[in-house]
């Protein structure tokens, strides 16, 4: 199977993602394409809408598009992902200030001005993710960035995302 995405924002804040899936139908049969269409709304309760109509996040659909039919397989291209849904949940948890950085098979986030985060993408179910300490005067960063223990599986990274979100969306307000 092949694919394309292609996203176009045309009505005010919501995100529409557009899948092209080419699938061999079978021996000596032509390809046949298929579009799926996903929206993405922010709502007051900051949560999201999935093609199914079921309430999750954008951390969740990251997750969902990782376990589903055509999950990126590189490293590059897993963070880019990450780092787009990262944005989207930013928004979402009303991180205003917050800036995403992806790069490298990395994605680093500001959520606020004393909280930064890099997650490091090993493999499709293998991550890492470093705290950053801010200096006092907001001109350093500090990276522990020695991993002890196994690789994070996408279930238990996606978990402390969240958690790191929550925790930098609930320190704003």
């Amino acid at each position: 199977m092949a694919g394309e995405a292609r996203r176009k924002s045309s009505n005010g804040g919501a995100d529409e993602l557009n899948v092209q899936l080419d699938a061999e139908m079978g021996p000596g049969q032509p390809k046949r394409g298929k579009t799926f269409r996903v929206k993405s709304e922010t709502f007051a309760n900051r949560r999201y809408f999935s093609r199914e109509g079921m309430m999750t996040s954008p951390l969740d659909q990251f997750r969902q598009v990782m376990t589903g039919p055509l999950p990126p397989e590189g490293v590059d291209d897993i963070a880019e992902l990450l780092s787009e849904q990262a944005r989207q949940a930013c928004r979402g948890y009303g991180l205003s200030n917050a800036e995403i950085h992806c790069g490298g098979g990395r994605v680093t986030f500001f959520l606020t001005e004393r909280d930064a985060w890099e997650a490091v993408i090993v493999g499709p179910n293998a991550y890492q993710f470093y705290p950053g300490f801010v200096s006092s005067d907001g001109g350093a960063i500090s990276w522990l960035n020695i991993w002890v223990t196994d690789n994070y599986n996408l279930d238990k990274f996606t978990g402390v995302l969240k958690e790191a979100f929550e925790r930098a969306a609930h320190a704003g307000h």
